[in-house]
């Protein structure tokens, strides 16, 4: 069986955004962004369970800038991958690093910042 690869495209300026192809927004009114929230400074809640951090920001910059409706969606890390491909969310906005064995089921992004390794066991 195929692997369903979904692609997220962000421009290298960050000034567009593309989800999902025209058909797939024609039939979805709004947009699933999922991350796991335990990744701070990049994505995590705050004490009033509101999505916050750098990727969270950047995501919303970009559903304004498209003038897409955008929610975000709690997935366990272990369960992004999977959600995406089993349609529970439609974009993953979780510092996930690109990996050969990743890249064989999604399609990736651009990086748009880079952040040294400073372990080998890093899952992100």
């Amino acid at each position: 069986m195929k692997s369903l690869k979904i692609a997220v495209l962000l421009s290298s300026t960050l000034l567009s955004l593309i989800f999902m192809t025209p058909l797939q927004a024609a039939e979805s009114k709004t947009v699933r962004l999922s991350s796991d929230f335990t990744y701070p400074p990049f994505n995590y809640k705050n004490s009033d369970g509101k999505p916050v951090g750098f990727d969270i920001e950047i995501a919303d910059a970009l559903c304004a800038q498209a003038e897409l409706k955008c929610e975000w969606i709690t997935l366990a890390w272990d369960g992004l991958i999977p959600g995406l491909l089993s349609r529970k969310s439609d974009v993953i906005m979780a510092s996930m690093r690109i990996t050969e064995e990743r890249q064989k089921r999604v399609l990736f992004t651009d990086k748009y910042y880079q952040t040294p390794a400073h372990r080998l066991d890093i899952k992100r």
